[in-house]
């Protein structure tokens, strides 16, 4: 069974050009409304006028953009160490 994205936006944040390119390639073929962010200060603004369904973010990039967030029902996937992150941090 395929499940399409049909629709769902996604916010993907990452301070590799690369990366931002190969996410948003591959979610916008399966159906996903794409939205990158090279920066956590700029993924923020984002946020702070728009919505999206999911954010697929870098936890560390460089210049002290760190994103920390989740909302209180949401279950965090990370590739980190499984640790938790709680509330909304930036630094």
């Amino acid at each position: 069974m395929t499940k399409s994205g049909r629709g769902v936006s996604v916010l993907a944040v990452d301070d590799s050009e690369a990366t931002l390119e190969l996410v948003d390639r591959i979610l916008r073929s399966e159906g996903y409304v794409v939205y990158t962010a090279p920066r956590a200060v700029e993924a923020i603004d984002f946020l702070e006028t728009q919505s999206v369904d999911l954010v697929i973010t870098d936890l560390r990039m460089p210049g002290g953009g760190r994103i920390d967030a989740r909302p209180p029902r949401a279950r965090p996937l990370s590739g980190h160490g499984g640790r938790r992150h709680h509330g909304l941090r930036v630094d």
